[in-house]
């Protein structure tokens, strides 16, 4: 269940963010993964300026516009099913 709602690399997002007090500002990209800037944990995006980091702490809320691209099937034993 927790996998339905995680962020997945690859998917679009539109993110609004806080500038200061009185102000917030939207961005649109798509999720690549988390960095550390300091101490702070930022989520990082790839936008039509290139790639952009935001503070965790300063985002107010996303939205999901594109799903993420499917991961292509294993051919291991993981996935298969054991008859005895």
């Amino acid at each position: 269940m927790a996998e339905d709602f995680s962020l997945a690399p690859g998917a679009g997002y539109c993110v609004s963010y806080r500038i200061n007090a009185s102000k917030d500002a939207e961005l649109e990209g798509v999720y690549k993964g988390m960095a550390l800037i300091g101490t702070e944990t930022a989520l990082v995006f790839d936008t039509d300026s290139g790639r952009t980091y935001l503070n965790a702490s300063s985002i107010v809320g996303m939205r999901q516009v594109a799903a993420a691209p499917e991961e292509p099937r294993k051919k291991g034993g993981e996935d298969r099913a054991l008859y005895g």
